[in-house]
Parts: C-alpha cells; sequence; structure tokens
C-alpha cells in the first residue's frame, strides 16, 4: 500500500501510481491527438530476463531491450472522432500475444477526463505480480514511438517519422515495487442462496470470481467467462447437500464457498378440523380451521390463512348465497403444494320472514276478536261498566 510518483515527460507532465488492495491506479497526462494516437503501458512484470515478447503486438515499430520485454501490454487510442476507445490489454503466453479487454477484470477502470488517462488495474491483470518494471510511451499510426523519460538516448524528441522501417528501443523503465497481500481470488456465489430450499433435484448455481480464476467442483471444472461469471448444472440428493465450490486462480491460490442447498420433494401436511365438503349452512360467514407443516403457508382462496406457531391456521371467509367452491392450500418453502377442494352451500332460512309475517297477522286477529268479545261482554251484562 503506497503511493508513487514518476515523471514520464519532457514537459514535466507526471503520471500518478497508487496501490490499492485488489488493484493498481494509474494515470498521466494524454492530450487529445490526432486519429490514431496511441497510448501505450508496456510490463515487465518481476523483471524476468529474456521474457515476454520481442515486438508490438500491434505490430508497430517498437522494440524493447533484452533486460526489458515486457509480458503485458495495455494500449489506449484515439478513434476518427479523437475519443478514446477501450482499452485492449495482451499478455505474452511465450509464443504469441493474448488479446483482451482490461474492461473485463473485475474491478477494473478506464477514465478520461480533461487530458488526462486514469487506469483501475486490477492485480489479477498483470499476473499478480509484486513488482515490475513499466514504460508509458506513445504512438501514432504504424510509425515508431516517442518516449516520454526525456534523457533516454535511445529516443529522439523530434517530429516521428511514420516509417515502418524506423524503430524506437524504449529502454528506459521505472521500477514498481506492489507488495500485493497474499489474498485467495474472489469468490460469490450469486445463486441460489446458502441454505435455499428446492423441490427439483436439478438446480443451475451462478458465480462470480477472478477472470484468471477456474471453478473446480468435485471432479468437475468450469471454465469462467471474460467477465469472471460461470455457471453449471448441479444434480441434488433427497435432503441437505453441501457443494463444495473451489476458485483457483493463476497463481494457484484457491478460495473455498460450502453451498448448502435442501432438496425436499414431499408436499406439505394440511389437515382439516372438520368435513367440510357438502356442509350447507345458513350463516354467511365460515370459520374453516386445520393443520399443516410447520414450514408452510395456508392459503384458502388466495386469502394467507392466519397461522400459529404449532401449525394450526383459521380463516373466516364470507360465503355466497349457493354453492361456494373453497380452494385450500399449503405451500412449503421448498415449493412443494398440497391443495384440497371443498363445496359448501350457504342457504339463508327464507321461511323466517314468512313466519313474522305469519305472526303479525295472528296478533291482528287476536286483538279483533278480543275487542268484540269485550264490547258483546258489555252488551250482555258478562261485563259490567266501571
Amino acid at each position: 500500500m503506497g503511493s508513487y510518483l514518476w515523471y514520464l515527460s519532457r514537459y514535466r507532465q507526471y503520471s500518478r501510481l497508487r496501490w490499492k488492495c485488489r488493484s493498481l491506479g494509474i494515470g498521466f497526462h494524454a492530450p487529445a491527438g490526432n486519429w490514431g494516437l496511441t497510448y501505450g503501458l508496456y510490463f515487465d512484470v518481476d523483471n524476468i530476463s529474456g521474457s515476454g515478447g520481442t515486438f508490438d503486438p500491434w505490430a508497430r515499430a517498437i522494440k524493447t531491450v533484452p533486460e526489458h520485454h515486457p509480458e503485458y501490454v495495455i494500449y489506449a487510442w484515439h478513434n476518427e472522432q479523437r475519443q478514446l476507445e477501450p482499452a485492449k490489454i495482451y499478455a505474452w503466453t511465450g509464443e504469441n500475444w493474448k488479446e483482451g479487454s482490461l474492461g473485463s477484470y473485475r474491478g477494473a477502470k478506464q477514465e478520461y477526463s480533461a487530458g488526462f488517462i486514469k487506469y483501475t488495474i486490477p492485480k489479477a491483470a498483470l499476473g499478480y505480480a509484486n513488482s515490475f518494471y513499466i514504460s508509458l510511451f506513445t504512438t501514432g499510426g504504424d510509425g515508431p514511438a516517442q518516449d516520454t523519460v526525456p534523457s533516454d538516448p535511445n529516443v529522439r524528441f523530434t517530429e516521428p517519422k511514420w516509417d515502418a522501417n524506423y524503430f524506437v528501443t524504449l529502454s528506459k523503465f521505472a521500477f514498481v515495487q506492489a507488495n500485493y497481500p497474499i489474498e485467495p481470488p474472489n469468490l460469490k456465489i450469486i445463486t441460489p442462496e446458502d441454505g435455499s430450499y428446492v423441490n427439483t433435484p436439478t438446480i443451475t448455481i451462478k458465480g462470480v470470481t477472478e477472470v484468471d480464476a477456474q471453478i473446480i467442483v468435485g471432479e468437475l471444472q468450469i471454465d469462467v467467462d471474460e467477465s469472471g461469471s460461470f455457471q453449471f448444472d448441479y444434480s441434488l440428493e433427497e435432503g441437505e447437500n453441501i457443494i463444495t465450490i473451489i476458485a483457483k486462480d493463476s497463481r494457484g491460490i484457491e478460495n473455498q464457498v460450502d453451498l448448502i442447498i435442501y432438496l425436499d420433494t414431499e408436499p406439505p401436511e394440511l389437515i382439516l378440523h372438520k368435513e367440510y365438503d357438502g356442509m350447507v349452512v345458513e350463516e354467511a360467514e365460515l370459520i374453516i380451521a386445520g393443520k399443516t407443516s410447520l414450514d408452510a403457508q395456508v392459503f384458502i382462496n388466495g386469502q394467507k390463512a392466519d397461522l400459529q406457531p404449532n401449525g394450526v391456521f383459521t380463516l373466516t371467509l364470507q360465503l355466497q348465497e349457493g354453492e361456494n367452491k373453497i380452494e385450500i392450500k399449503a405451500v412449503d418453502r421448498a415449493g412443494n403444494e398440497r391443495v384440497k377442494t371443498i363445496t359448501v352451500t350457504y342457504n339463508p332460512p327464507k321461511e323466517s320472514k314468512n313466519l313474522g309475517g305469519i305472526m303479525g297477522i295472528t296478533f291482528g286477529i287476536l286483538i279483533i276478536l278480543g275487542a268484540a268479545a269485550y264490547v258483546l261482554g258489555i252488551k250482555y251484562g258478562y261485563i259490567k261498566k266501571m
């Protein structure tokens, strides 16, 4: 962890290097140039003598001195609109250059503003090198380069000659000590979530790791794509499954995640407290009660029932006159379902209205008869006036 300033230009423009935990931050002045103007960074990893390419991966007229053959090259160039294209990174395989996108590395960034380029280069992009020599230069067209170190005797600070036979040898390299902490590669499982319950015997596991890593699951080896993402299918057994997923990077350092998934194909318990099917009721409200598995939820005609910790559930339904089809569904955490369908008929007591009318008429008749009897009783002397 540290911050370095490195002067790179005869105009006293400089590059700033800053180490972070997992990446190198590097910035340098880069005024917009003509079409084809390119900014290059050469990395001679750990100063390994004789390694790396002896020629430029873009076939530009650039050479390096024997003690500084680069293993990694980063290029960014201006297009016809003078816009900076996304940076390319090349790695020397021992026989040729392998092209890639700097942006494919997780955490990589390229920023260009006000004539200043800033890169965030993950350590995986440079093979986790703990130290290296670095050189910054500009090129144009298919012609030679211009080194940015003014004291370099091999570089002429004159107008470049765009002649493919005119080569510039880059001999000035600055030494950088990275002091990376030895960390395992990043490994994150995106789906499924650890501790999940599923009801299908085959699942798809998705995750992300470093672009230089390989995923190992038992005897299975899975390659990652250019962004570090991976996915694979895995067959489960009933009950608990412990899936050990290993990410192994180019250094041979491993990171391991144990993913626990439960396969449950048994539908949940669903018991009704009484025989509701075929019932005929006179009340519009019906209370449905029963019991289910402790990890399940119950839905009655789509409404979630109240559930007690012991699995007992209740729900009050409003019935419509006539037949009512009622679906009672229990769903457990794995997604298994058990369904019961019942029919309850609601017949409101219509006779209660007629009875009221009859009683009213009878009561009226009794009053009339009683009054007539009273009058007759007075007339014939059965009832004396007071």
